[in-house]
């Protein structure tokens, strides 16, 4: 039996900021996917982007996966007033995991504890439809009714030290109340006691204040600073569950499993590709691996255009004026020149050379002699 998935809400900090370049993207088409997830295709600047999501998570998806015949509604409904809008930012609640995707005129929100769900809002916050109707002792979420946020607990990168303290004041354990208190993520938490060298089994009205001090900064810091620079998300198993976390933690170094490039790859690779080893045939696994492959040559091919075009963008620009120059000669020779052929040039100027005249297409070819 496979063992459950566990997506921290701190990892999904970190898949926001790999997922940046979805915003300002446009959304072409909203579908559902025969698993019953939700794609959205996105137009961006480096190309088609799959925003796909599920019950628990949402990711871009790197594989081809077909879309229903016949949609439960919901996706249609997303499709009638989300197609040709442009998505303006996507943006995490606290560290909670409630997500909100902008546009213009709507907010979709992604509630992505419990069962899951997705709502569309209106430009006043109000619920135009929610993918499944829930009710809750402080909230409802019902067609018409206004967006209520759940209550929400302590955000680790906003807490300050005096609240920390109080809230430590607990008859708990360290672990459990830097969680149910302080919002930290457990396995956060196990690996803030393992840096502190506190025992996780003291309880935490029994902490000094010294290693409070400690304990506070060290919980804060995981949280304030969110960067991808050398960061690689790996995927431990603890207490009979895989769970995904952004970066290695010293204290689970004995429990890692796999270690990725991006937490959107490990979302591909443990939702889509395990999924399909289990479930497809060996042939729809080819085709999915296939896919993906294409899709790495054309993100490499066109990373490399876009070097070749940032290179030869700098080099017009160091040598504008001799650039300028030979153009200048050219249309002159165009001017004074009436018979339709190609003529060949090697007229200096500067750096650059002017190599020839197309007087019939007038056009002109110079070249750039980089500097050694």
């Amino acid at each position: 039996m496979a063992l459950k998935l566990e997506i921290p809400s701190i990892t999904f900090a970190y898949l926001l900021q790999e997922l940046k370049e979805l915003e300002n993207s446009l959304v072409t088409k909203v579908q559902e996917l025969e698993n019953n997830w939700i794609r959205f295709r996105l137009l961006t600047k480096t190309g088609q982007r799959d925003l796909v999501f599920t019950n628990n998570t949402f990711f871009c998806l790197q594989y081809s996966m077909h879309a229903k015949q016949q949609s439960s509604g919901f996706g249609g409904f997303l499709n009638k007033h989300l197609k040709m809008k442009k998505l303006l930012a996507i943006k995490q609640l606290n560290f909670e995991r409630v997500f909100f995707f902008e546009f213009s005129e709507h907010t979709l929100v992604a509630e992505l504890f419990s069962k899951g769900n997705l709502i569309l809002l209106d430009d006043k916050r109000n619920i135009m439809m929610p993918k499944r109707a829930e009710q809750w002792s402080s909230r409802t979420i019902k067609r018409g009714l206004p967006y209520k946020e759940p209550p929400l607990m302590e955000n680790p990168a906003e807490l300050s030290f005096e609240k920390f303290c109080k809230l430590m004041r607990a008859e708990l354990k360290i672990v459990p109340a830097l969680v149910k208190l302080a919002g930290i993520a457990p396995v956060i938490a196990e690996e803030a006691c393992f840096l502190t060298k506190i025992r996780p089994s003291e309880q935490a009205s029994k902490l000094s204040k010294e290693q409070l001090k400690s304990l506070y900064s060290t919980t804060k810091s995981f949280y304030t600073k969110i960067s991808l620079e050398r960061e690689s998300p790996v995927l431990i198993e603890h207490k009979g569950k895989q769970i995904l976390v952004p970066f290695k933690l010293k204290s689970f170094s004995d429990k890692e499993l796999r270690t990725f490039k991006s937490v959107n790859e490990a979302l591909n690779e443990l939702l889509v590709l395990q999924t399909a080893s289990k479930g497809e045939s060996t042939k729809q696994i080819a085709e999915l691996e296939h896919s993906l492959a294409k899709q790495k040559q054309t993100l490499e091919k066109t990373l490399e255009a876009a070097s070749e075009l940032k290179k030869k963008g700098e080099l017009i620009y160091i040598h504008f004026n001799d650039i300028s120059a030979a153009l200048k000669f050219a249309k002159r020779e165009l001017l004074q020149r009436k018979d339709r052929k190609v003529v060949m040039y090697n007229v200096p100027f500067g750096r650059v050379m002017l190599k020839e005249i197309d007087f019939k297409k007038k056009k002109a070819r110079v070249e750039i002699k980089e500097s050694k």
